[in-house]
C-alpha cells in the first residue's frame, strides 16, 4: 500500500468518525428539540386525567343523591299509591255512586 491509499484509507476513516460524530450530535439536538413539546405534553395529558377523574367522581356523587332522592320519593309516594289503589277498587267506586244517588234522591225529596 502507498503513501497515497495510506493516507485517504486515514482521510476516509477521519470522515467517517466526523460523520458519525455528527451524527450523534444531530440525534441529541432532535432529542433536545422534542423533549420540552413531550413534557408538555405529558403535564397536560396529567392535568386532563385528573379532570376527567374529579368530573366522574362529580358524576358519581351526583348520580348516587339521584337514586337517595329517588328512594325518597318513592317512600313518600308510597301511601297516595295504595290510597289510590283503593279509591279506584270497584266496590269504592260503587260506594260512591250509590252514595251520590242517595244523596240526589235526598235532595229532590227535601226541595
Amino acid at each position: 500500500m502507498s503513501v497515497d491509499a495510506a493516507s485517504a484509507a486515514d482521510l476516509v476513516g477521519l470522515i467517517g468518525r466526523a460523520l458519525l460524530v455528527a451524527g450523534a450530535a444531530l440525534l441529541v439536538l432532535a432529542a433536545l428539540v422534542v423533549v420540552p413539546p413531550l413534557l408538555r405534553v405529558r403535564r397536560r395529558a396529567r392535568a386532563l386525567r385528573v379532570a376527567v377523574e374529579a368530573a366522574r367522581r362529580d358524576a358519581l356523587t351526583a348520580v348516587a343523591l339521584l337514586e337517595a332522592q329517588q328512594a325518597e320519593t318513592e317512600a313518600l309516594l308510597q301511601p297516595w299509591r295504595t290510597l289510590l289503589r283503593w279509591i279506584r277498587h270497584p266496590l269504592v267506586l260503587a260506594t260512591w255512586e250509590w252514595y251520590g244517588r242517595r244523596r240526589r234522591a235526598a235532595r229532590r225529596a227535601h226541595g
